[in-house]
């Protein structure tokens, strides 16, 4: 996630419907080669003068998200407390992570396969390809 050749997207290369796909594995902080997987959810992204708006669909549920830029990564923030981290990788990849907040002690021995290496937080992570002309709209 913190690979030099990822950076922080700008909103004409959000742009569009994106396709996520779960990164499912035994060990998801070791690999993020696990790619074929169905398309779980999607996200979509317009920008309307210098704001980006975001809307989400995962299964039934869809809805709008608030897209906030940093130094670091895009983050996609709705009324869980968990938010979104994502990074450019080329023009027609994003990766992301779906991120909790701090967790008690007591969780983290049990779920430490699926915590983010370093933050003691659960992370899943997974992969956003640019959506083929003709997909249905993220949360429309």
């Amino acid at each position: 996630f913190a690979d030099p050749r990822a950076s922080v997207p700008g909103a004409p290369q959000l742009e569009g419907e994106w396709e996520g796909h779960l990164v499912f594995l035994a060990h998801p902080n070791l690999s993020l080669l696990n790619q074929v997987n169905p398309v779980l959810f999607r996200l979509s992204f317009k920008t309307t003068g210098s704001q980006v708006e975001g809307r989400y669909r995962f299964g039934l549920v869809s809805g709008a998200t608030q897209v906030e830029f940093t130094d670091q990564y895009l983050r996609l923030v709705d009324a869980t407390a968990f938010h979104d981290e994502i990074r450019l990788i080329d023009s027609e990849t994003l990766i992301g992570k779906w991120v909790s907040p701090e967790m008690s002690p007591l969780l983290l021995a049990g779920l430490r396969n699926y915590l983010e290496p370093g933050a003691g937080r659960l992370a899943f992570y997974y992969l956003l390809k640019r959506a083929k002309a003709g997909a249905a709209a993220g949360g429309e």
